[in-house]
């Protein structure tokens, strides 16, 4: 029996590395049958913080300069936020005393039916059967509710907002119901928010104006939160770019890994990596 070897590449750890090995595994194994497919994790070797991230600082002044890096870095931070804490921006609004009602839009969440372009969009992010459950459980959050009292009376904002939590919270919901399912496109991921914003202020004529100012970000909120989670994000962030940097430097043991992977698989063997992944299974 011809034995496939799946190599992954930088940054994969053990939770994704299972998901994209389940995913790949299921697809080959649908046309050829025959093949048996064998997994090499070789990540637990990789690039990681050393004595607890001991020599990370535990606060400080210093500002995350979002400008900086401009709009595009701005939503990737935004979003990477969002997928760990999807009420986190609904949170940042309910801070503060209550100055505005905003019943309006939260009687227009609860009632919310989507357009066939809405629903086009759902159907392609496959979310269809997951943003209902969302939207229900953050109708009933103390975090909306005080977003609700406290934001300003810029409904558009807080629209949008909602709209995000609103992604966020079905994609938390369609990643623990399906472990497979692959990361949703930036692009597709960004449309579901403009038609939902759209919605919420009550029709898509609102999308042109929605585009202009949509990368309006809680600047100094995201900072105290990146500081607050600078260890944990740290810890995230660093197998992307240190896995390579310590291949280069102290890849035997890694090189060692994958050569025993292959030596002990069954003949014949066809590797199949991918990334860094490749070129150590060189």
């Amino acid at each position: 029996m011809t034995s496939v070897i799946y190599v992954h590449g930088t940054g994969v750890r053990e939770k994704v590395f299972n998901r994209s090995f389940e995913v790949v595994s299921e697809e080959i194994l649908k046309r050829r049958p025959e093949l048996k497919m064998v997994p090499c994790f070789w990540g637990a070797h990789g690039a990681a913080l050393q004595q607890g991230g001991a020599s990370l600082p535990g606060g400080g002044s210093r500002s995350l300069d979002i400008e900086e890096g401009g709009t595009e870095d701005a939503e990737r931070t935004r979003w990477a936020i969002l997928y760990q804490d999807p009420l986190y921006e609904l949170r940042v609004l309910g801070v503060g005393a209550s100055s505005a009602s905003n019943k309006s839009l939260a009687k227009r969440l609860g009632a919310l039916q989507p357009s066939p372009e809405l629903e086009l969009r759902l159907e392609q992010a496959e979310l269809a059967d997951h943003w209902q459950a969302a939207r229900e459980h953050i109708q009933h959050t103390d975090d909306f509710q005080a977003a609700l009292r406290t934001a300003p009376k810029q409904q558009t904002h807080l629209a949008a907002v909602v709209a995000r939590a609103l992604v966020a919270e079905s994609l938390a919901r369609q990643a623990a119901a399906e472990p497979g399912v692959l990361p949703l496109d930036s692009i597709l991921r960004d449309e579901l928010v403009l038609f939902f914003t759209a919605e919420l202020e009550g029709g898509t004529r609102f999308l042109d104006d929605l585009k202009d100012s949509a990368l309006d970000i809680v600047y100094r909120a995201a900072t105290y939160y990146v500081q607050g989670r600078r260890e944990d994000l740290t810890e995230q962030n660093v197998p992307g770019v240190g896995d390579a940097l310590y291949y280069m430097a102290r890849g035997a043991a890694i090189r060692r890994f994958v050569q025993r992977c292959i030596e002990e698989a069954e003949s014949p063997v066809v590797v199949l990596a991918h990334s860094l992944g490749g070129i150590i299974s060189v």
